[in-house]
């Protein structure tokens, strides 16, 4: 993997251990391989960084960060008083993983979140095709009983889904965790 990968996935933990393993293994699957997943610590308190440190001394793919009560970022692998991360929010701590980002895109999912195995290899050729500085995806909401739903009470976006208009191109609310960013579009804008 080169030393900065196309694209950098932010993830912030807090108290998700019981997600991790699906979501890790997720992205172990995707097709398109030149990424990096930075965890960043948001002061768990469960043992959500006992499971990140086994796949972060395994497989570059995977990179810790946390931020100290002297608001210090801390990045690599994961230090034996991690404890001292502090839950600063989910907002906070994504705009700390921002200053850490050298890739030419990043993405933020949530680790209570899964992703199609395709789905980086989706939004980096969607974006990359069409010289575009955001790619948008489609949300769904997964139920155990099987059903899927797309979450949306936008009465505008219900009238054209029954028009089968693709939701993608409707749907453009502030889920940001189904955007694919140009890091240089974020930058310059100055986006948080």
């Amino acid at each position: 993997m080169p030393a900065y990968p196309k694209i950098t996935v932010i993830c912030s933990i807090y108290n998700v251990a019981e997600y991790l393993d699906k979501f890790i293994s997720t992205m172990k699957a995707q097709t398109f391989q030149d990424f990096v997943v930075l965890f960043i610590n948001d002061g768990t308190q469960d043992n959500s960084i006992d499971i990140i440190k086994k796949y972060t001394d395994q497989d570059e793919h995977f990179q810790y960060v946390h931020v100290d009560i002297n608001h210090h970022i801390y990045q690599g692998n994961v230090p034996d008083d991690y404890k001292n991360a502090v839950n600063y929010g989910i907002y906070a701590t994504r705009n700390t993983a921002l200053q850490l980002v050298q890739s030419e895109y990043l993405t933020f999912i949530d680790p209570d979140d899964w992703v199609e195995n395709d789905y980086l290899n989706k939004m980096f050729y969607a974006a990359e095709e069409r010289h575009a500085d955001i790619a948008k995806g489609e949300l769904c909401k997964n139920y155990e009983n099987g059903r899927v739903q797309i979450p949306t009470s936008n009465i505008e976006i219900l009238r054209e889904k029954h028009k089968g208009i693709p939701i993608a191109r409707l749907f453009c609310g502030s889920q940001a965790i189904t955007c694919l960013w140009r890091t240089s579009f974020i930058k310059k804008y100055n986006l948080r």
